[in-house]
C-alpha cells in the first residue's frame, strides 16, 4: 500500500494504534494495550524472540483507554489495510469475528471484494487444546480453545490479502497455562523468517 494510504491512517486513526503506522507486525485487540499489564510483558518478550525491530510493530485496540469512541467493523479493516502489515495477530475472538465482519461488509466496487468474508467461512479450523485453568484431575474432560489458527486444507496459514493471520481466542488466558503459552508461542515464531529485522 502507498505510504499516503499509511499517513492517512495514522493521522485518521492515531488514537488507536500504539507504534509504527507502517510496521511490518500488528497486534491488535478489543482491549486496551496496558503498559504494565501481564500480556504486555509478553508481548515485549514475544517481539524480542522474533528478532523484530523497534518501530517495527504496532499495536491497535479497538476500545482503547480514555476514548468514548471505538472502531467499528469496517473502520478496523481501514486500519489494518491502512497500515498494510506482513502479519497480522489477533489477541481474541472478538477482534477477529469484528475484522471478519469488516471485510464481508466491503463492497464489491471497492479494490478489496468480500472475497474474504467468502473463504474464510469455507476454511476449516484448527483448534489447540490447553489444560482448564481450573487444573481438574482430569483436565481433558474440560480442556478449551485457547488457541486457533485458520487454515486451509494443507495446514498453511489463511492469507489476509497476502498477510499470514493468527486468532487466538484469547491472548491474556492463555498465559495462566503453560501449555496454552507454549502452544501460541509455537503459532507466532512460525513468523520469524517474516519478520525478523535482518529478512
Amino acid at each position: 500500500m502507498l505510504e499516503s494510504s499509511q499517513y492517512t491512517c495514522a493521522k485518521q486513526f492515531a488514537a488507536f494504534i500504539a507504534g509504527n503506522a507502517a510496521a511490518r507486525l500488528v497486534i491488535a485487540s478489543t482491549r486496551p494495550f496496558e503498559a504494565s499489564s501481564a500480556e504486555m510483558e509478553a508481548w515485549t518478550r514475544i517481539i524480542a524472540a522474533l528478532n523484530i525491530a523497534d518501530n517495527d510493530y504496532a499495536f491497535v485496540s479497538q476500545n482503547p483507554k480514555n476514548q468514548d469512541a471505538s472502531l467499528q467493523a469496517r473502520q478496523l479493516v481501514k486500519v489494518v489495510e491502512g497500515i498494510d502489515p506482513i502479519a497480522l495477530i489477533c489477541c481474541d475472538e472478538a477482534f477477529f469475528s469484528q475484522l471478519k465482519a469488516g471485510y464481508a461488509q466491503a463492497p464489491t466496487t471497492e479494490n478489496h471484494t468480500n472475497q474474504f468474508a467468502e473463504l474464510i467461512q469455507a476454511m476449516p479450523e484448527l483448534r489447540v487444546l490447553a489444560p482448564s485453568l481450573t487444573q481438574t484431575p482430569n483436565p481433558t474432560a474440560r480442556d478449551v480453545p485457547v488457541c486457533k489458527i485458520y487454515a486451509n486444507e494443507q495446514g498453511e496459514y489463511l492469507r489476509l490479502f497476502g498477510r499470514p493471520c493468527i486468532a487466538l481466542r484469547n491472548f491474556g488466558a492463555a498465559l495462566a497455562s503453560q501449555h496454552a503459552k507454549q502452544q501460541v508461542w509455537s503459532l507466532i515464531k512460525q513468523l520469524e523468517p517474516l519478520l525478523a529485522s535482518n529478512a
